[in-house]
């Protein structure tokens, strides 16, 4: 099965339907590691494609968990939004608020034969738990995985879970990294942020394909000037206009 892993979309509409169109033909499902809520503003049409996916297994995130949280807040909505932008402040309805409920921030799964896990953060949290490329990856809390895919941070990232070595090198665009077979050791795989990355890589995905035992990493190319747009014409404050703005264009 080969499957398309991605996490952080936030509202951003453009490039989640972007990615769904370059991978619709060539993909048998979606692993999404969640956080559809805060920063930008498309959340309801990002529900409604997420749901549309075929053979997918969907998680929410830490911020989904705020928006959750804040419904009943008004106190906590302002700072969520004066923190992460306006988004927070659109009651997204009952429908979107059932979905999020529905959904668990880790999923543990077999596909084809291999022990995956799902975290939004990673096993230790996973709601918050943050792991960098350059963090210490502890072995034992991953024992039980052949492969982890986890989000959170929006950086890609590839390790082996113990590894020192930097066994994966740079994770340019197409490049095809050979994962291990069940052996003991664990990969943990970051696939970056779809919606806003961080890390100067793109708007990033990976495909991972349990059968070959290969996984590359894809960047979505698409039209941010809409986005500026809806970013222009909602009331936020001077520097989250400009951070959710400047962000788009992050290693440029």
């Amino acid at each position: 099965m080969k499957c398309v892993i991605f996490s952080d979309v936030h509202g951003n509409q453009y490039a989640l339907r972007q990615m769904i169109e370059d991978t619709k033909q060539t993909t048998d499902g979606y692993l999404y590691l969640g956080d559809t809520s805060g920063y930008y503003y498309g959340q309801q049409e990002c529900m409604r494609l997420l749901r549309s996916l075929p053979h997918a297994v969907l998680l929410k995130g830490n911020h989904d968990c705020n928006y959750l949280k804040s419904l009943g807040d008004e106190k906590l909505r302002q700072e969520l939004a004066l923190k992460y932008g306006s988004s927070y402040l659109r009651n997204q309805g009952y429908e979107y608020t059932r979905w999020l409920e529905g959904l668990n921030l880790q999923e543990k799964l077999q596909i084809d034969g291999i022990q995956t896990g799902l975290f939004h953060g990673c096993p230790q949290d996973a709601e918050n738990g943050r792991c960098y490329p350059d963090s210490l990856i502890d072995v034992m809390q991953y024992a039980s995985y052949d492969v982890v895919f986890q989000g959170h941070t929006h950086y890609r990232m590839a390790h082996m879970a113990g590894d020192s070595l930097g066994l994966y090198g740079d994770l340019e665009d197409g490049k095809i990294f050979r994962a291990p077979r069940p052996c003991g050791s664990t990969l943990v795989v970051n696939p970056g942020s779809l919606g806003q990355p961080r890390d100067g890589k793109g708007f990033s995905y990976c495909i991972y394909d349990f059968k070959k035992l290969e996984f590359t990493f894809h960047t979505v190319r698409f039209d941010r000037e809409a986005l500026v747009e809806e970013i222009r014409n909602r009331n936020e404050s001077e520097k989250n206009a400009a951070y959710l703005t400047s962000v788009l264009y992050r290693g440029e």
